[in-house]
């Protein structure tokens, strides 16, 4: 069951904290593209996943993930994210985005405390950008498909090791002064 909650509009808070995520969002992915070569994309997987079920613990709305998402990518692709990869990562990523926004409010589970709705949510999502990278590629597609079955595979258990990452600094931070006060904003 979906908590009616979760129905309400976005408030001013809510706008500020996931433009505030997408600025540390954009900065350690920035970071994570200088030291590491621009084809390593498991590590952006891993922030990306993170990043987007800290968003979702946070706002706790229907739409803070796809903006969350839709605003990194716009980011993103100023400083050429997928551009190795030859793919625009607005469509990519925006995907993502509404993959994990699906996921995450039809299956609503937990298992002693854990939302699994959240692990499920980052795991498929970070396994829909291989495919859609793949759907958005220039290059001839029938030869990738082995490939990208195991790259969304690996994608997979990323996003679900970077919804754990988040769970674990969420549930540390929810009891801060900061971040009750953003809760109960008006």
């Amino acid at each position: 069951m979906i908590p009616i909650e979760s129905f309400r509009m976005l408030r001013k808070a809510d706008f500020v904290a996931i433009a505030l995520l997408v600025a540390v969002w954009a900065a350690l992915t920035a970071l994570l593209n200088a030291l590491l070569s621009a084809s390593a994309v498991f590590p952006l997987i891993f922030v990306t996943a993170a990043f987007s079920a800290f968003a979702a613990l946070l706002v706790r709305r229907i739409g803070a993930v796809i903006l969350f998402m839709f605003a990194a990518s716009s980011v993103a692709y100023l400083f050429g994210l997928l551009a190795p990869f030859g793919v625009n990562p607005v469509p990519v990523l925006a995907a993502a985005g509404f993959v994990f926004e699906l996921v995450y409010v039809i299956i609503k589970a937990e298992f002693r405390s854990v939302p699994i709705n959240l692990l499920g949510a980052a795991g498929l999502s970070g396994a829909s950008i291989p495919w859609a990278m793949l759907l958005l590629s220039n290059t001839e597609a029938a030869g990738l498909l082995s490939a990208a079955a195991n790259f969304s595979l690996s994608a997979f258990f990323i996003g679900v090791a970077g919804a754990v990452a988040s769970f674990a600094a969420w549930y540390e931070v929810k009891s801060t002064r900061a971040v009750i006060r953003y809760e109960y904003a008006v």
